[in-house]
């Protein structure tokens, strides 16, 4: 008998950089976030995270932490994290599943511009109507 190594048939393609990923569940709306492992690798592989927020510019600062902090979102494995109280506190509503990139700021810092999700009640506090 010859045996012939099998190709995997469903090869996830790399990450095109580093991003994030929202969508929000289809029964209950909570909102998970998903980072890409590059993204992972420019904060420099950090065991949780914590989020800043720049309301003017619609702006998300995702920067590596300690799990010590009482801001800290721990990451797992999947890179998944729930963020639904915090995009609700913030009044942004994600109804799709979308791809935001992040772009570096310093050595253990990226920054995700929001600005195209719509905000909760449709009206985004800057920019008016979305």
């Amino acid at each position: 008998m010859a045996f012939q190594k099998m190709p995997k048939t469903h090869q996830k393609a790399p990450s095109a950089g580093p991003q994030i990923t929202l969508s929000a569940h289809k029964t209950n709306g909570a909102t998970k976030l998903v980072l890409s492992r590059a993204l992972v690798e420019m904060l420099g592989e950090p065991v949780a995270i914590y989020f800043e927020w720049d309301p003017e510019d619609f702006l998300l600062r995702i920067v590596s932490s300690s799990p010590d902090d009482p801001a800290a979102y721990v990451i797992p494995k999947n890179r998944y994290v729930s963020v639904t109280g915090l995009f609700r506190q913030l009044g942004v509503k994600v109804t799709d599943t979308v791809r935001i990139p992040v772009e570096k700021q310093g050595r253990l810092a990226g920054i995700a511009d929001l600005s195209d999700l719509p905000a909760a009640g449709n009206v985004h506090p800057i920019r008016g109507a979305a």
